[in-house]
């Protein structure tokens, strides 16, 4: 495990290296008080400047923190980081929804950093090895580089040909699947294309703010709950999916913040009638085309605590593995114990998370099967960082909108 936190020496390297990155982005045009303000949104130049600091701390040469420094500052000022902001998004009426400006940095960080990304990824899709101090984070499992470009940006690319719709579905993609297991995403709107479905995304949706309900800090946890319920206008849709079990957790919560707000509550108690999680709304729905490639592919079931404990959702996932052709479905030992991912926790207590780890992916090596289906990205993230950790890549980790999607387009 690498240490968690800085040493003295590496704090003041650190804050050198932030000092030097601020100083540059302020000759770029940021204000004095260390803010780059762009069109919409800012971002605060120190937080830039942590993976600069990343590798100047280390006790290396600065100079390496410099380099990375530098390509960011001439990233920033050539494109002067207007690509990656979208600008306010639009609603259904084609106006605009304000966007408080927390997320503007949050979204706009998360575009820079699948740039900046390079520096240690190398142009690889997992995240293998961090310096020093978070060096922790990649003790025993691998990590997900961002992709390229947010689901936000890609689902208007999508063709969604599907005649005489049924109706309208709207996705919430949670993080993860908006600006990492974009993929994901893609599969899941063409599964419920072939379902009759057209898909749209609000843009004005956030994080669903499971990370602060799980820290106690309700109040954010509230701001997230009445942004997504703006966002989201539940009442003009068919249908809400999620392919992230906690946020469908969440998601359906948001009753419980606005007990004493009537017209808050109204949205919510139509949000949460409406929501629901990926395989469970396909099978409401009646179920995928009975197709596949029929190319054999040994497949076993991971069970998120989610989905599994507060979701009860259990058969659903497995009906629609079985019905498509090409699949065997093993079941692995204990399919339904936690994988150790946790959110936050893995990263808090990873001595404790790892060995829970261990556990699930020998189970899954036991098994004997090609690839394991999971229908949570936090899960996903952790079996497969854990696989991949161990040198075990000809065991792929899929969401099951991936497997029953994919086979099905290969027929």
């Amino acid at each position: 495990m690498g240490s968690r936190a800085f040493s003295s020496s590496g704090w003041r390297r650190a804050k050198s290296l932030g000092l030097y990155l601020a100083d540059g982005i302020q000759q770029s045009g940021a204000g004095a008080d260390g803010v780059i303000r762009f069109g919409v949104g800012q971002v605060d130049v120190y937080a830039l400047a942590a993976p600069a600091c990343m590798f100047g701390s280390t006790g290396r040469k600065v100079s390496r923190g410099k380099n990375y420094a530098r390509q960011l500052l001439a990233f920033i000022r050539s494109a002067n980081a207007a690509p990656l902001m979208n600008g306010a998004p639009i609603n259904s009426n084609g106006a605009e929804v304000p966007r408080p400006s927390e997320m503007l940095v949050f979204h706009s960080m998360l575009r820079i950093a699948s740039v900046a990304q390079g520096m240690i990824t190398k142009g690889q899709p997992m995240i293998r090895h961090l310096p020093m101090f978070l060096s922790g984070l990649t003790a025993g499992r691998s990590l997900p580089s961002i992709a390229p470009q947010p689901f936000r940006d890609i689902l208007p690319t999508i063709k969604q040909d599907v005649p005489n719709p049924k109706g309208k579905i709207a996705i919430f993609t949670g993080c993860l699947l908006d600006f990492v297991y974009v993929d994901i995403a893609t599969d899941v709107v063409k599964a419920l294309n072939m379902a009759g479905y057209i898909v749209e995304m609000p843009l004005g949706q956030a994080c669903c703010g499971a990370p602060a309900t799980y820290m106690g800090d309700v109040e954010n946890a509230k701001k997230a709950a009445e942004l997504n319920l703006n966002a989201m206008e539940a009442e003009k849709y068919d249908y809400i999916v999620s392919a992230c079990p906690t946020c469908t957790h969440a998601l359906r919560d948001y009753v419980d913040f606005f007990k004493d707000d009537p017209e808050m509550l109204k949205k919510a108690e139509e949000l949460r009638s409406k929501t629901f999680d990926f395989c469970k709304l396909v099978s409401m729905l009646g179920g995928l085309p009975d197709t596949g490639d029929g190319v054999p592919m040994k497949v076993t079931y991971h069970d998120s605590c989610h989905l599994n404990r507060y979701l009860g959702v259990t058969k659903e996932q497995r009906e629609l593995l079985k019905a498509t052709k090409g699949v065997e479905l093993i079941e692995m030992h204990d399919c339904d114990k936690c994988c150790g991912f946790g959110g936050s926790y893995s990263v808090k207590f990873p001595e404790m998370s790892a060995p829970i780890l261990e556990e699930k992916i020998n189970n899954i090596v036991a098994s004997g099967a090609d690839v394991v289906a999971v229908d949570c990205p936090g899960c996903l993230l952790q079996i497969r960082g854990g696989l991949d950790a161990r040198g075990l890549n000809n065991i792929q980790v899929k969401h099951t909108a991936q497997i029953v999607v994919e086979k099905r387009e290969k027929k």
